[in-house]
């Protein structure tokens, strides 16, 4: 019996293991490309805390997360990938930026059954207090700005590597005495592939209508998101690419990479965005 007819099924997952990494490398090149095309809608969408990436672990992936989405921060990027817990999960982030921008956020998940799993998170944005002046420079009183998030969401496995979820963000934003509020929904898959530790995600975030800040009205920031994620040496590697797309900016092509001790502790997270 000739060598190469002995291990077909060895030589079958040899072959398709090259031709996915082949396919994974084009798509990421020609994604590289093509998102320097120019957006024209720049600054037109409100409410952006709706668009900031807000786990510590995912910002230091770029934002990369959709088709990874394996604890807490689910809710806030890929509902779809919430069944993928098996325990509950709580983290707490505090983010101070320039300008004294404060960011608070508290997010939960919790697996109901094996196969569905709900999220609940909540994000609060503020900064102190700023001193008006009109164009005498003479005091008009102090200027306020913050705003607030409440997220719930629900993901279900139809079958084992195929799960869907849905989430609700309800919003509150205060500029400067005007103020806006309103619903969002998100939707996410989140699934794994033939070839073993390579997933995918799709996520749409922030579908809603638009908001009025007294007389001025605008779109809430939409949210489309595509990505891959593969774990290898078993599974202690994480790489993962992400196509991502807002109504007020360009496509962005978010990469990420993690190394992770005994599959629970993250030794460096990793990411770079074009």
């Amino acid at each position: 019996m000739p060598y190469d007819q002995r291990f077909p099924s060895q030589k079958q997952e040899i072959y398709s293991s090259i031709v996915m990494k082949t396919l994974y490398i084009i798509l990421l090149f020609v994604l590289c490309i093509y998102a320097q095309s120019p957006v024209s809608t720049s600054g037109t969408a409100s409410n952006l805390l709706l668009r900031f990436d807000l786990s510590a672990r995912v910002s230091g992936m770029s934002g990369s997360f959709t088709a990874v989405a394996d604890d807490e921060s689910a809710i806030l990027y890929n509902p779809g990938g919430l069944p993928t817990l098996n325990q509950a999960m709580i983290s707490l982030n505090h983010t101070e930026w320039f300008e004294d921008i404060r960011i608070d956020n508290i997010s939960v998940a919790y697996p109901v059954t094996s196969n569905f799993a709900i999220g609940a998170a909540f994000t609060h944005m503020w900064m102190p207090a700023i001193a008006g002046k009109d164009n005498l420079g003479r005091d008009t009183g102090d200027i306020n700005i913050a705003s607030s998030i409440a997220y719930f969401g629900l993901g279900y496995k139809w079958f084992s590597g195929f799960q869907t979820g849905m989430g609700v963000r309800y919003f509150n934003d205060n500029l400067a005495g005007y103020s806006a509020s309103g619903f969002a929904f998100d939707f996410g898959v989140h699934a794994q592939t033939f070839l073993s530790g390579l997933t995918v995600g799709i996520a749409v975030l922030n579908l809603g209508g638009n908001i009025k800040y007294d007389e001025a009205e605008q779109q809430i920031p939409r949210i489309y998101r595509a990505g891959v994620a593969y774990r290898f040496f078993s599974h202690n590697i994480l790489l993962t690419a992400d196509v991502v797309k807002s109504k007020d900016t360009d496509y962005q092509v978010q990469f990420g990479a993690e190394y992770l001790i005994d599959d629970q502790f993250g030794l460096f997270s990793l990411g770079t965005t074009h």
